[in-house]
């Protein structure tokens, strides 16, 4: 869990670009791995960002669920305290004839 299990490709247009630089030596190898190294870093920070906007979402959700649970509770536990009322009203209606 929390693991970023699809890192996307970096974009073949920036690799295009890069091959056709370094094919007329307008850009050297180095410089290329640089460039490609920062693509992929910001590929890797952007899957981050994306798994961390599912994490907080399923956060929410889990929140919102407690506080049902807990209302269902507080329903049921009063739905149970106006039964046990009941059958007390009734034991004494009992007991009185």
């Amino acid at each position: 869990m929390g693991e970023i299990r699809n890192v996307p490709k970096i974009d073949i247009d920036t690799v295009g670009v890069i091959d056709a630089l370094m094919e007329n030596d307008r850009l050297n190898e180095e410089l290329a791995e640089l460039i490609l190294e920062r693509e992929r870093a910001i590929a890797l920070y952007n899957a981050a960002l994306d798994r961390l906007v599912h994490i907080q979402d399923d956060f929410e959700n889990l929140q919102i669920d407690a506080v049902c649970d807990r209302q269902t509770q507080t329903i049921d536990s009063q739905e149970d305290n106006v039964i046990v009322q009941e059958d007390t009203t009734d034991d004494k209606e009992k007991n009185e004839e």
